[in-house]
């Protein structure tokens, strides 16, 4: 927003300032197991950010030492401030070459199983009645709240829930606002399919993680099983 705005140096160094002062405090995995409409608080970042920026230009003046010492690294549960973090490779290496398009109107984390589900279903021309379990092994976080929400309360729990999403793609709806409609999220044959499916973790998935951090998996290993027809596909 700062460069939008033409800020010139020191002005910039009052816009990042003020920006750190209007940071939220890093409850972001709270603002995923409490039900909240702000997955990770990255509207109100946002918002401060651009509030910042302007403040900065209007001639407001900010913490001129906010990536200077400890201060604000601790206040944002780190132990200590890394410059390397925000300068290694700064102008070179773009981090939006990392990001991915979701094609599922659901967390990121249950695409990959998402995939595998439509393609046996599809594959296989498996009725959503044939169906006798779905079992996904991915990301650990498949059995913990919200993503292990059999019956989501609401459209934040239904955006995350696996078993939820697994029945829907697994019962060819199509992807996107309906998904989220009043009379799917209370559909008694999608509830019904949906408890035929169980997560667990893929054995592989924090080794990955573990050997990658802190860059993002580009690869997450993910396993999917359906049961129909007496058969396991």
């Amino acid at each position: 927003c700062g460069r939008i705005l033409g800020l010139d140096a020191p002005t910039m160094i009052h816009a990042l300032g003020l920006g750190g002062m209007h940071t939220p405090a890093p409850l972001s995995h709270k603002s995923v197991t409490d039900a909240s409409m702000a997955k990770y608080q990255m509207d109100l970042a946002a918002s401060g950010a651009v509030v910042s920026a302007v403040l900065a230009r209007d001639g407001y003046t900010g913490p001129a030492t906010i990536l200077d010492d400890n201060f604000y690294a601790r206040a944002m549960a780190r132990r200590r401030f890394e410059p390397s973090h925000l300068t290694d490779r700064l102008g070179e290496q773009w981090h939006l070459g990392l990001t991915s398009i979701k094609p599922y109107p659901h967390c990121r984390h249950t695409n990959y199983a998402l995939d595998l589900v439509q393609r046996i279903v599809e594959g296989e021309g498996l009725r959503p009645d044939e169906i006798e379990a779905i079992e996904v092994r991915g990301f650990g976080n498949y059995a913990v709240h919200p993503w292990n929400a059999y019956v989501p309360r609401n459209e934040f729990e239904a955006q995350f829930s696996l078993p939820y999403a697994v029945a829907l793609v697994a019962a060819g709806v199509p992807p996107g606002p309906g998904w989220y409609s009043k009379e799917r999220m209370q559909d008694a044959s999608l509830a019904k399919l949906a408890r035929r499916a169980t997560a667990s973790a893929h054995p592989e998935v924090e080794k990955r993680v573990a050997a990658s951090w802190p860059e993002p998996l580009r690869e997450v290993p993910t396993a999917v099983t359906i049961r129909a027809r007496g058969r396991s596909f």
